[in-house]
């Protein structure tokens, strides 16, 4: 059997993300550069696009350490 591939869910999590988007201060290149873009060819290259958006608009990743 072979696997149909379609990237429909990551279309419709960017839809969402527009809708909460909307009511945030988030930085240009979240809004402006990956909700807007296609996206990437699969869900892993896809979440290359979104770690990028993380290390150029929000600054980086940042772990708290939890008590």
């Amino acid at each position: 059997m072979e696997r149909k591939r379609s990237n429909q869910d990551l279309l419709d999590l960017r839809k969402t993300a527009k809708s909460v988007a909307e009511n945030i201060h988030s930085p240009c290149s979240f809004e402006g550069i990956f909700l807007l873009a296609e996206p990437e060819g699969d869900a892993f290259q896809d979440f290359g696009a979104w770690d990028r958006v993380i290390e150029e608009g929000f600054g980086g990743h940042r772990f708290v350490k939890m008590k």
